[in-house]
């Protein structure tokens, strides 16, 4: 089975996901850094962890390779630079359906191979395998991706709404004690 884009932020093989691993970087930083720029803070944590999307970016260009007995047609799409596009790559949306296609993410392309059919329809297929990628491969994708990082960006909020609290617990606790010594 696939690993899904759900399983990056809630767990992924055993090991700890994202969500927990935000909210663990929430816990460890200084309360005068959460109280000081709150905002900075959960964008902070927020750039750590969550996923991109994946944007295309430009006009795709397609080659000639050699193929299995017969020549194949490798499109690059350019796409909008990001670090983790080939994590997201990696991973599927749960209700995804598979192409016949493989999506590699390298130097700023996103790069796929398509068997080369008849010549005077090569323009159409290339075409035609840029629009099912859009929308079998990248949208799906895309999608779980803003739901999961609206996931995640709910659970830095909480995590710093916490820390938020202890921080004006322990605050007025301090000012008791400090209230109680003064009489």
């Amino acid at each position: 089975m696939a690993k899904t884009i759900a399983d990056y932020y809630n767990a992924d093989d055993g090991a700890a996901g994202a969500i927990v691993l935000a909210r663990k970087a929430v816990a460890e930083l200084p309360i005068e850094r959460i109280t000081g720029d709150r905002e900075a803070s959960a964008r902070d944590i927020l750039s750590r962890y969550e996923l991109p999307l994946i944007v295309f970016d430009g006009e795709a260009v397609p080659s000639v390779a050699d193929g299995d007995g017969a020549p194949s047609i490798i499109v690059q799409q350019p796409v909008k630079p990001a670090a983790r596009i080939a994590d997201v790559l990696e991973r599927v949306d749960d209700e995804w359906v598979p192409t016949p296609v493989r999506l590699r993410y390298n130097d700023g392309h996103i790069s796929y191979k398509i068997r080369a059919g008849e010549p005077a329809f090569a323009k159409e297929e290339v075409r035609h395998s840029l629009e099912m990628v859009r929308q079998q491969e990248i949208e799906p994708r895309n999608s779980a991706v803003i739901r999961e990082n609206e996931k995640l960006k709910r659970a830095i909020n909480e995590a710093i709404d916490e820390r938020m609290n202890e921080a004006n617990v322990a605050s007025r606790l301090k000012q008791q004690v400090k209230e109680a010594l003064s009489h």
